[in-house]
């Protein structure tokens, strides 16, 4: 049976309506997918434990608090050992970024003196300097104080 003029037209209208609707479906999930993708990794990996540990304690919310857990403390146990690494060397990476930067801004003209640290950090306005931060900005032209 053929289409009539206007079933055409409705039916155009129907697949354009689909198709916008798809576009924005994807628009809106896009920043998803990583995180879908792994969490259809993290369940193919651990269902086969899972089902496991359900029959053996006979509860299957018990097994899937004890699967969580497990990925939880798998997951932030190094992230927390790592803090505790960064914060006890916090002072050789600012070292590190100060020298990067100085290397970096050879020629800059800005240079900045915290208050707190006495410390000179490139590319923001000089607020306040010490004399004992001078050899630190040696070469360089400073911004005087307002």
């Amino acid at each position: 049976m053929p289409l009539t003029q206007r079933a055409l037209i409705e039916l155009i209208a129907v697949i354009a309506t689909i198709a916008v609707l798809l576009a924005l479906t994807y628009q809106v999930i896009a920043p998803f997918l990583v995180a879908l993708a792994w969490a259809g990794i993290l369940v193919l990996v651990t269902w086969a434990p899972f089902e496991r540990l359900a029959r053996l304690v006979r509860s299957r919310w018990l097994a899937a608090t004890l699967i969580v857990l497990a990925i939880g403390s798998v997951l932030v146990v190094p992230l927390v050992f790592a803090g505790i690494e960064l914060s006890s060397r916090i002072d050789a990476i600012g070292n590190w970024y100060q020298q990067k930067m100085a290397t970096y801004l050879r020629g800059q003209t800005r240079l900045s003196c915290s208050r707190m640290t006495g410390r000179c950090f490139p590319g923001v306005v000089l607020i306040s300097c010490e004399k004992a931060d001078l050899p630190k900005l040696a070469g360089r032209k400073v911004e005087s104080d307002p």
